[in-house]
């Protein structure tokens, strides 16, 4: 039988450097590594950030798509917990952010702590996923019609048509996670919460996502932006801007701590 090795979801090891703030973001359904390059390239380079890759695509295209996403935060925690430092955030955006937020629990079960801060983008609190809208019976128009209107109306990924049919499976796969998704009640953590929102989000209005704030006995603060559910995709430098600004706050490297 061939060995089949599973590759990293990190492309590499998350950097420890003075003065830098090292953030890790969990990519929304069908998102791959490249999935916040148009926010991420403009924060300043105080902060070391990336994206992590997951199975079915790009370099791990010849892996299953992830089934489970209590397994998946498991599989990623075990590969942070060597890296986790007082100055790394996790961020994730829709599906990501309850990656993100599950990520974040297993690293507390496996290393007594969170990270330093969890930012969480355009999801509802995790303990109110199971009456979120399910995907799994729509069809495949349906799902690109809903894909176009979550960017209001210019999806980049659907103006690539070759890139388009190769991402129903993999992007089923992943909204299948958030459908069948679990919320266990755990103690909240520690760590501050950070939540973004966009005002034309037909899913997530502000009052779901204020329910973030359970999920911590640390700070809470939430920002809504204007535009539809991937806004940062119009506000990109307002929105690189703004998450600066609170990993700054949040998550200070040491030589920053030591300027403050």
């Amino acid at each position: 039988m061939t060995d089949r090795r599973r590759s990293t979801a990190l492309s590499r090891a998350p950097r420890r450097s003075p003065g830098r703030i090292r953030l890790v973001c969990m990519p929304f359904a069908g998102g791959g590594s490249h999935a916040y390059d148009d926010w991420i390239r403009l924060l300043p380079p105080a902060v070391d950030a990336q994206t992590v890759r997951l199975p079915g695509r790009e370099t791990r295209f010849g892996e299953e798509p992830p089934g489970h996403l209590g397994r998946l935060a498991a599989d990623l925690a075990a590969e942070l917990a060597p890296h986790l430092d007082d100055d790394m955030t996790i961020f994730g955006h829709s599906m990501g952010a309850l990656l993100a937020f599950e990520v974040v629990r297993e690293l507390r079960r496996r290393v007594g702590r969170p990270p330093a801060c969890l930012i969480v983008s355009g999801m509802r609190g995790p303990q109110d996923a199971a009456a979120a809208r399910k995907y799994t019976t729509m069809t495949d128009a349906e799902l690109e019609d809903d894909v176009r209107r979550m960017y209001g109306g210019d999806a980049p990924v659907l103006a690539q048509r070759d890139l388009w049919e190769l991402m129903p499976p993999v992007l089923r796969a992943d909204l299948k996670m958030c459908d069948d998704y679990v919320y266990a009640p755990e103690p909240p953590l520690d760590c501050p919460i950070v939540a973004y929102g966009s005002l034309d989000d037909q899913d997530v209005d502000e009052e779901l996502l204020g329910g973030w704030r359970e999920q911590t006995t640390g700070t809470f603060e939430h920002r809504m932006f204007p535009g539809e559910h991937f806004y940062f995709t119009h506000w990109p430098e307002a929105f690189a801007m703004d998450v600066a600004r609170r990993l700054d706050r949040h998550a200070p490297s040491p030589a920053s701590a030591e300027r403050g």
